[in-house]
């Protein structure tokens, strides 16, 4: 049985989040598993050059090198840009969070085997993640928005306002 959003609401127990490294968010975030000794690269998040109009970026994939000698072990399509990820080494996958309300989760099936496990909606905006290594559940928060306003300067679209009373806490995890 796949995964899936169990509750909403509350405050979720501390986890372990991985941070931005880029400040671009052209990479996303890259998390190691230092048993395993791979890096998973989530990739195709917006840029600064694809706001500007320049040639997109590749679409949206998980990239896992080995840590070893830095091959490409897999390159999986990802549903959205990535704005977060986490990886739980007790069952080997990964997850990347995209602002567009779905994340994927990737399956390691080997040491040189990877496979997109499942696509699974969550919430628009829901792109922060934690991860809490005790009860292997994830959260991902969000908020409903208003109206866009206009573009502004630049041909860049901003975000509505945050509905009050909207912020939600997903709690995902198996049944």
């Amino acid at each position: 049985m796949g995964w899936r959003v169990r509750s909403t609401g509350g405050v979720p127990p501390l986890g372990r989040t991985w941070p931005d490294l880029t400040g671009e968010h052209t990479l996303g975030v890259i998390f190691a598993d230092a048993v395993g000794r791979k890096l998973y690269i989530p990739r195709g998040a917006v840029s600064a050059d694809t706001v500007r109009g320049t040639p997109a970026t590749p679409p949206p994939a998980m990239v896992i090198l080995s840590a070893t000698d830095r091959k490409i072990l897999a390159e999986l399509p990802l549903s959205g840009a990535c704005d977060g990820a986490a990886f739980n080494p007790a069952t080997m996958d990964a997850f990347s969070t995209h602002g567009n309300g779905t994340m994927t989760i990737v399956k390691e099936v080997s040491p040189t085997k990877f496979e997109v496990l499942q696509n699974l909606n969550t919430m628009n905006g829901a792109r922060t993640i934690a991860f809490d290594s005790k009860t292997g559940r994830f959260f991902v928060m969000s908020a409903e928005r208003g109206p866009a306003p206009p573009p502004g300067a630049g041909g860049r679209q901003g975000q509505g306002a945050v509905i009050p009373g909207s912020f939600s806490i997903l709690m995902i995890g198996k049944p």
